[in-house]
């Protein structure tokens, strides 16, 4: 991917549109102006039959229309003087630009595998709880829909967790229900839910987000760190610039 710097000499992206108008992009990416579409006599220069010439130093814009279009003759002449005379900190608020949405792309891709990881290490609990759920529905304490919808994820950790808790804190008693009080029996006494097991899928569960915290900080510290280097930056900047134009 092209990565412009502060010292890679200003380039500029023209696109003209018949809808939207006139649009420039510095070193092709960073949007920095948008101007209504050319009208001539009443009519929009249609964008296929449109020509963009640009001066050495971009300050100046020509759109005309082709030789062939019936607009032909008619053009448009945009100056933007300050594409020169800022031309210094605009190539370090692009390269500023490029690298910020790089940092961005990097998290993203990060954020995105850590929960991927997340939800593997996750999944043997999951299987456990769905399990469980699915015994509760057996046994009439959950319905398979609610409002006539079917119940989701969230709603489904949400009534396994109330129940749960009254079982915790209550036990098998008349303010658990019967039905509710029975399928947790039978749930937590099977033959795979004793304690050493229990202990063991508690073990690996800890030690795979542990795993998790390491790999979160290796693949998402740096990207941070330099996204809030790279913002500051260019805030900086852009005060900067503002103060020199009050002046």
């Amino acid at each position: 991917r092209y990565k412009p710097t502060s010292q890679t000499q200003l380039s500029l992206l023209c696109v003209a549109t018949s809808a939207a108008g006139l649009h420039l992009y510095l070193h092709g990416r960073y949007r920095i102006l948008s101007l209504p579409p050319s009208i001539v006599n009443g009519c929009i220069i249609p964008s296929v039959s449109t020509k963009v010439v640009c001066t050495a130093d971009i300050s100046t814009i020509l759109i005309a229309p082709s030789s062939s279009s019936p607009l032909s003759g008619q053009m448009t002449l945009y100056t933007i003087p300050q594409l020169y005379q800022k031309r210094y900190a605009l190539q370090e608020m692009t390269a500023y630009y490029c690298s910020i949405t790089t940092h961005v792309a990097t998290l993203q891709r990060g954020i995105k595998d850590c929960s991927s990881s997340l939800s593997s290490a996750l999944r043997p609990l999951d299987m456990k709880l769905e399990q469980l759920y699915t015994l509760l529905c057996n046994y009439g304490v959950f319905g398979a829909t609610l409002n006539n919808k079917p119940i989701d994820t969230t709603q489904k950790g949400q009534h396994l967790q109330a129940e749960l808790l009254k079982y915790i804190l209550c036990g098998k008693s008349a303010s658990t229900g019967q039905e509710a009080g029975n399928a947790m029996d039978q749930f937590f006494s099977t033959a795979h839910m004793h304690d050493t097991l229990l202990q063991r899928m508690i073990r690996t569960l800890e030690s795979s987000v542990a795993s998790l915290e390491g790999m979160a900080r290796k693949i998402l510290g740096g990207p941070v760190r330099a996204l809030s280097y790279d913002t500051l930056e260019l805030h900086g900047l852009v005060r900067a610039l503002s103060c020199v134009e009050d002046e």
